[in-house]
């Protein structure tokens, strides 16, 4: 009696499958591997049906973000060109100052290097 009991409880904690959705990928109850080539194909149907479903955007909103693109490259151009003409002025600046002004500017320059290393 204790034998059944025990067959009872370990068939309780299998779990039940179905058998018609069992069958369901296999043809003939056989096992079906996919071939190499069979893979190949179900990629590019997989792969065309994703690409089917990619919402392109219009010719009108591609040209205004476009435009928004050269814009901001355009003032960020503007933006280090002017940066630069700065640094460039600061340059001459300090070569053109007096010795004693050239020093004063060395021992500025040196302060600033000093903070930050």
């Amino acid at each position: 009696m204790a034998k059944n009991s025990k067959s009872s409880a370990k068939a309780a904690k299998q779990p039940k499958t179905n058998a018609k959705a069992a069958g369901k990928n296999n043809k003939g109850g056989k096992d079906q591997k996919v071939s190499f080539f069979g893979r190949i194909k179900q990629f590019f149907k997989d792969l065309r049906s994703e690409i089917k479903k990619i919402v392109w955007s219009s010719g009108k909103d591609t040209l205004k973000n476009t435009l928004v693109v050269l814009m901001v490259v355009l003032i960020v151009g503007i933006g280090v060109w002017i940066a630069d003409a700065l640094l460039v002025k600061l340059r001459e600046v300090i070569y053109n100052a007096s010795v004693t002004d050239a020093e004063t500017a060395i021992i500025a320059v040196k302060a600033l290097i000093g903070m930050y290393l």
